[in-house]
């Protein structure tokens, strides 16, 4: 176990019997043993149940999916059909492939075993975000210790948007448990480099699930250089390099998936020319019925083929926003949404908390910690210089509360072991 913020401070009742969770004990039989390490995560498991039964069984009916969270299922029914080019006449959902599939190839898949497809995000989704967890605690008791690893995560587990399940389905909760599960790998990877590939391997998964999952490669890649202490045999190390690399071939997969099965105004004026046998023009009529066609479906994007739109679209705003110093940002809207969240005390105390581990790092070289200090600074950085957008107000807050969630409970376990050490 990782040594505590108080070396000397000592330890509790409730720290020693969380302590005997992981430490064996040569007086315990092998089946008291076995029962101690898997006693935090069976409490996490009921605490993760318990908030999902309290949104499906006690009538809680908000739903936190986003407006085009629907537009997942409508794609992965099209996929379970092998119909990659709907009509265009759908608007959006006739784009198949426009954001990264991964969601949508989940529950397609999902609906081959026989489960239907309205049902598929009440079974998919909870179990991947109660791994996340496991794999959460797991990782912090890397970086700090057992109480505070499982404090935290259980107060992770009740924040509502890893514990209810909609039948429009959240990207942060895929998002953000490929992250946390790909993180974990990175940390066991230091002790067995093998796993540095399924570290990639989820790392891509992420950036496949949702575009936003591009913000977190900079931490990835961070948190590689961290751990691995930044010596040259475990920073190049062939397992680590294929780690780095898998995200973007999953982000090459997409682009060339969106580049192949595109459907913009000029392809549907294709097709229809292609029918009547005359040369297609660059717009189209209005379709049957009358209904015109969203602007971005009218006109054709002008992208670079070989970066993801999401990117360039980033790249383009961000450039814009840094002419005039970033006034016109997300800042005030988001940190705003970040406390509404999380709550004033727990924004407050994270930030202290994040502080705290920043000395720690520097005086007693704690690199342990800095993935955790990567994802809360530079992931709510990347949201904040954004333009403002609706989903600053709800969605996006919550690819970095967790981790608020994580600090806030480190700052207020260390200063507890130090008043007692005090005394």
């Amino acid at each position: 176990m990782s040594a505590g913020v108080v070396d000397s401070a000592p330890r509790s009742a409730f720290q020693r019997i969380l302590d005997r969770s992981f430490e064996s004990d040569a007086d315990a039989s092998p089946l008291v043993r076995r029962a101690w390490a898997i006693a935090p995560f069976a409490l996490i498991f009921v605490v993760a149940l318990v908030s999902r039964l309290r949104y499906a069984v006690w009538a809680y009916h908000a739903t936190f999916g986003s407006g085009d969270a629907d537009l997942m299922l409508t794609r992965a029914m099209f996929i379970s059909r092998g119909e990659f080019r709907p009509p265009l006449q759908l608007g959006p959902a006739a784009n198949v492939f426009i954001d990264p599939p991964g969601i949508a190839l989940i529950f397609a898949t999902v609906s081959k075993l026989g489960v239907p497809l309205h049902t598929a995000p009440f079974i998919v989704t909870p179990i991947l975000t109660i791994a996340a967890m496991f794999a959460l605690f797991a990782l912090l008791r890397r970086a700090f210790d057992t109480q505070i690893a499982l404090i935290s995560v259980c107060l992770v587990s009740l924040i509502p948007r890893f514990s209810f399940d909609s039948t429009e389905p959240d990207k942060v909760g895929f998002v953000l448990s490929f992250f946390i599960i790909a993180l974990f790998f990175m940390y066991e990877a230091q002790l067995r480099p093998k796993l540095y590939l399924l570290a990639g391997l989820f790392m891509g998964f992420s950036v496949f699930s949702h575009n936003t999952g591009y913000l977190f490669l900079p931490v990835f890649l961070i948190s590689h250089v961290a751990l691995s202490r930044a010596r040259p045999a475990r920073l190049f190390n062939r397992y680590a390099l294929a780690a780095m690399i898998m995200p973007l071939l999953f982000i090459a997969i997409s682009v060339a998936l969106n580049a192949s099965f595109s459907r913009d105004q000029y392809s549907y004026a294709a097709d229809a020319a292609a029918t009547a046998g005359t040369p297609p023009v660059a717009a189209a009529p209005a379709p049957a019925g009358g209904i015109t066609l969203p602007p971005v479906l009218v006109q054709s994007p002008g992208r670079n083929r070989f970066v993801p739109a999401a990117v360039e679209t980033y790249w383009n705003h961000t450039r814009d926003l840094a002419e005039n110093g970033f006034r016109d940002g997300a800042w005030s809207v988001y940190f705003d949404a970040i406390r509404r969240q999380a709550g004033r005390p727990v924004y407050w105390l994270a930030i202290g908390g994040w502080t705290l581990a920043l000395a720690l790092v520097v005086v007693k070289r704690r690199f342990e910690i800095v993935p955790l200090m990567a994802w809360m600074l530079l992931v709510t950085l990347a949201f904040a210089i954004q333009y403002t957008a609706a989903s600053h107000r709800s969605r996006y807050p919550s690819y970095v509360t967790p981790v608020f969630v994580i600090f806030a409970c480190f700052i207020v376990i260390a200063a507890a072991r130090a008043d007692r050490a005090a005394r």
